[in-house]
């Protein structure tokens, strides 16, 4: 799932330096890789993957952070955010065999103060 904003998102608004977001999955996920990029609005991204690959097995729902410094690190101008894309699989393939669906469910994308 890919959001792209129609102005460039500033991130380090209100001293954020936490994103945080929900999500749960579904028991017959198939195990993989769950990933957010972030890119600016020059076409730098980062990729931070999540530390778990059955996480997008969990029916649960589970927070997710993410240090604004982790992407960052990687040359994206945290004051010109104009992409948010949260996957599974590696990028270009989720890993399905034939027709298989899998789905995972997000909400309360958010920034946060140090804490």
């Amino acid at each position: 799932a890919t959001r792209t904003f129609a102005a460039p998102q500033d991130w380090t608004r209100l001293d954020a330096e936490i994103l945080s977001l929900s999500f749960a999955g579904q028991v017959d996920n198939v195990e993989q890789l769950m990933y957010l990029k972030v890119a600016d609005a020059a076409g730098k991204s980062a990729v931070v993957e999540h530390l778990y690959r059955h996480a997008c097995q969990s029916r649960l729902w589970h927070d997710w952070t993410v240090a604004l410094s982790e992407i960052s690190a990687s040359g994206v101008d945290l004051t010109q955010i104009s992409k948010i894309t949260i996957g599974l699989g590696d990028g270009t393939s989720s890993g399905q065999v034939d027709e298989d669906l899998d789905s995972i469910f997000i909400d309360d994308i958010r920034l946060y103060p140090a804490q």
